[in-house]
């Protein structure tokens, strides 16, 4: 349903609230009246802008979790879980080696410590008592389109995913279901999903500078569909034995990689895991084909060897090619794990990058939307998870610029597949994260 439907289903105490936050001029005690009024300044074009330039960081983050959902209602829980990821872990909180074998602190200190950050809970809950409306807000985009800092001390982190959820509801952008089935639910109206991908697309597009064709760029398209083929058709003709842990040796990954259309290195030690089942192993591309055939049953691996199933030998002896958007469906289950908004993060990119742009326009914008994992940093997981791998399926091409570095472009194609492809939330395929090949 669009926002009109859902306020005639409202209680006038919701659109009391709506009609405030809007600062409408009617009859509270008319619905009616309170409708209309509500419609007139939410659709006016400056009104909807200047309520998505007040959003934080943490705001956008949540809505990016929800505007590219195609489902209609959400329960509680999974908004209050949203909500939640959207604050991200600050740097000095993010995983290191030394915190995995860090001794446990004496009980004394324990306690000492315990003492102390009690203390400071308590001094700064008395401190925001008695200012309550000292808290300055600013927008979380930038004036070149760029995200920043959320706030200027901290307000954002300070409210509870519930109340970020109300004030989503004051704003008109989230209501209770009507429904003896959906009472307890929330939707989203669809309108508002549109309209809020496009304001926030102008907002992003602000300042950004297109450029011509770079002399030198990297193209893919096509290339991927043939190396799944060419790995089935090695796997065919060898006798490919595993070790111990169920690994390929690397006489034989080599082997495979010399026969690939796009040339890899072996992985160096150290830390990689998240990103497929034999992630640890195998490059980045390669971990990607292998993890294809697998979820596609047509590699096996049985009593220390690497076989092709049934379906596998077929595709060899038809010589059949895979379609390139079952590829990409398997590349965001894999990805959208370690990922989180991997679907709202890949059509940034596509609408972006309609024409060459620099990757550092990218990296400033998209960056702050991306949480860190583990030892992956935002800009790594942009350049090497999602840009990269989108050049390798097709999607991208990424070239140099004399002056301006590395550039980007979507393809045709790569836009035909982003736009009409989607991947459920709950689709998805989590790899465990119970042998990490962590370096000696």
């Amino acid at each position: 349903m669009n926002l009109a439907d859902m306020l005639c289903y409202a209680d006038i105490q919701q659109l009391s609230s709506i009609a405030n936050t809007y600062d409408c001029e009617c009859n509270g005690h008319s619905k009616n009246e309170l409708i209309q009024s509500i419609l007139t300044k939410v659709n006016r074009r400056d009104v909807f802008e200047e309520q998505v330039t007040k959003l934080t960081i943490e705001d956008i983050r949540f809505l990016n979790s929800i505007v590219f959902e195609k489902r209609d209602t959400f329960s509680l829980e999974e908004l209050t879980a949203r909500a939640s990821q959207s604050r991200f872990p600050q740097p000095n909180q993010l995983n290191q080696p030394n915190q995995q074998t860090q001794q446990p602190a004496h009980p004394a200190e324990q306690l000492q410590k315990a003492k102390a950050k009690a203390t400071a809970k308590a001094k700064a809950s008395a401190k925001a008592k008695a200012t309550p409306l000292q808290t300055e807000q600013r927008s979380a985009i930038g004036t070149n389109g760029s995200i920043g800092a959320s706030n200027t001390n901290g307000e954002a982190e300070s409210r509870s995913p519930r109340e970020m959820i109300s004030q989503f509801k004051h704003r008109g952008w989230l209501f209770n279901g009507f429904s003896q089935q959906t009472r307890y639910l929330f939707q989203f109206p669809q309108d508002m999903k549109r309209r809020f991908q496009e304001t926030l697309l102008k907002q992003f597009q602000t300042n950004l500078e297109y450029l011509d064709e770079p002399a030198v760029y990297r193209d893919e398209q096509r290339l991927i569909v043939d190396d799944i083929y060419a790995l089935l058709h090695y796997v065919y003709h060898q006798d490919i034995q595993l070790t111990a842990d169920g690994t390929m040796y690397k006489r034989f990954i080599q082997q495979i990689l010399d026969r690939m259309s796009v040339g890899e290195e072996l992985p160096k030690e150290m830390w990689r895991f998240g990103y497929g089942r034999q992630f640890k192993e195998l490059p980045n591309r390669l971990s990607l084909l292998y993890d294809y055939c697998y979820f596609h049953n047509m590699l096996t691996e049985q009593e220390g060897a690497l076989l092709l199933t049934d379906k596998g030998k077929q595709t060899v002896l038809e010589g059949r090619r895979e379609d390139l958007t079952q590829v990409y469906r398997l590349w965001f289950k894999l990805y959208k794990n370690p990922i989180p908004g991997l679907q709202a993060i890949v059509y940034w990119v596509d609408k972006l990058a309609q024409d060459w742009i620099e990757t550092a326009a990218l990296e400033r914008t998209l960056c702050p939307l991306i949480r860190p994992f583990y030892y992956d940093t935002p800009e790594s997981i942009l350049h090497k998870r999602v840009l990269q791998m989108m050049m390798h399926l097709g999607l991208l091409r990424i070239g140099e610029d004399e002056s301006r570095g590395t550039v980007v472009k979507m393809t045709k194609l790569g836009s035909g597949v982003v736009t009409g492809t989607y991947v459920a939330e709950e689709d998805r395929i989590t790899i465990a994260i119970d042998n990490l090949n962590f370096p000696c």
